[in-house]
């Protein structure tokens, strides 16, 4: 049997796009707004997708009361989109079965934040949600969509809390591929002073991770920090059995020498 190759992304022709620009109902305590101005706005993306070469959109944006998007009134923006001949990855967050009904087709693939603990989802979401009701979402969106779980690494204030009771639902699942974040503390933010957990402890529950989930494909995602902590990351990602990096660092392409190279999101390849 051939060995499958780790791969590598560099997600530059996907194009990132919030529906509501720099503004969030939630205001979580861990982005506060931030990672939404890195994305385009509708109006932006739309000119940019007319005459480019990205062939894939990444759509998020500030989530409503519920903790997701409006998809009726971005209904038609999503029809536009794909009209272009553009695969879209949406990071939907909570949506109603009706909602659903409406994105099958123009939707690729779900993006969906996997949380467990009631106490990280009531007070750094903002949520009035338990962890089984992260399950019963995620469990609509799969049926429906290709919906693909991702877990923070220490969302609750830098701290391991919950991650490892995600994973044990997630081995009655058996997801194809799980795509794992580590928190970075962000300037602006209520936790932009956090202490993040020790790279032994990160490595702990990543091994823990792929004994629980022997067959599921595991993907470190884009988000996690700098420096030295995030080389440390990417080899304790590697060790542990990981075959996907987004935007892998110097060390670690030292160590892997003949990659496969992807320029779209991670999600779009499993």
């Amino acid at each position: 049997m051939v060995e499958e190759k780790i791969k590598f992304f560099y997600p530059i022709k996907t194009l990132p796009i919030s529906l509501t620009g720099e503004s969030c109902f939630l205001n979580c305590l861990h982005c506060s707004g931030s990672y939404l101005k890195e994305m385009k706005t509708k109006e932006k993306a739309f000119e940019i997708l007319k005459n480019n070469d990205y062939s894939s959109v990444l759509i998020s944006g500030g989530f409503n009361i519920k903790g997701g998007l409006d998809i009726i009134p971005n209904l038609d923006y999503l029809k536009q989109v794909k009209s272009f001949g553009k695969k879209i990855i949406l990071h939907s967050g909570f949506i109603k079965k009706s909602e659903i009904d409406l994105i099958k087709g123009i939707v690729d693939v779900i993006s969906f934040d996997f949380i467990y603990d009631k106490e990280t989802i009531q007070e750094v979401y903002h949520l009035p949600y338990d962890g089984e009701d992260y399950k019963k979402e995620y469990l609509l969106l799969r049926r429906n969509i290709k919906t693909i779980p991702h877990i923070i690494v220490g969302l609750f204030r830098g701290k391991i809390k919950g991650e490892y009771e995600i994973v044990d639902v997630l081995a009655e699942i058996k997801p194809n591929i799980v795509v794992f974040l580590i928190l970075v503390p962000t300037k602006g933010t209520p936790f932009q002073d956090v202490t993040l957990p020790d790279i032994e402890e990160i490595k702990k529950f990543f091994q823990f991770s792929k004994r629980k989930l022997r067959l599921t494909n595991f993907v470190l995602g884009c988000m996690r920090p700098k420096g030295i902590l995030r080389d440390e990351i990417e080899i304790a990602a590697y060790e542990s059995g990981f075959d996907g990096f987004v935007n892998p660092g110097n060390k670690l392409k030292s160590i892997i020498k003949d990659p496969e190279i992807y320029y779209e999101c991670d999600v779009l390849y499993y």
